[in-house]
């Protein structure tokens, strides 16, 4: 939002872009086109195209004043204009990369407490958690030492069920 206001000085700057001694009407609407491209690119949230079509927006405008169609006093108000809407966008950008970062070390943090939190790395949901088969009465308290019963957790070798049988 604030890369729009200071936008906006930009624009202000090139509001007498009409034709007269200080600015061509071609350099006025190239300038003009210019302001609207930083400006949509802003507005998307695409800070790095705005910035890079302000770095074409002041090529476009030393060409102009090099070629003598843009005075002097109308590019110093111009620059002073690109100056402030630069600060503003890598401002606004260095928020934008800070907040990602952050979000992205959250992400990771939240990722490696799930997976701790399980022991085993993996995603943490309850239908990935696996049954401890190594103590007495693990199961439904048999313990399998009686003849032919089989059926508990450790295979009926008689050792209270720890699943080596």
């Amino acid at each position: 939002m604030a890369a729009l206001l200071a936008t906006g000085a930009l624009v202000w700057a090139l509001a007498g872009c009409a034709p007269t001694p200080a600015l061509d009407s071609a350099t006025g609407e190239t300038l003009q086109a210019g302001v609207v491209g930083i400006a949509e690119r802003a507005d998307a949230g695409d800070l790095v195209g705005a910035l890079a079509e302000l770095d074409l927006f002041e090529e476009e405008l030393a060409a102009a004043a090099d070629a003598g169609r843009i005075d002097a006093d109308r590019e110093a108000e111009v620059r002073e204009a690109v100056a402030l809407v630069r600060a503003d966008l890598e401002s606004s950008l260095a928020e934008q990369e800070a907040a990602e970062q952050k979000e992205a070390e959250a992400d990771a943090s939240e990722s490696t407490a799930t997976g701790s939190a399980t022991g085993d790395g993996d995603s943490g949901r309850a239908d990935d958690t696996e049954t401890d088969d190594s103590g007495p009465g693990n199961g439904n308290g048999n313990d399998n030492s009686g003849p032919g019963n089989n059926n508990g957790n450790g295979g009926g070798n008689g050792n209270g069920g720890n699943g080596n049988g």
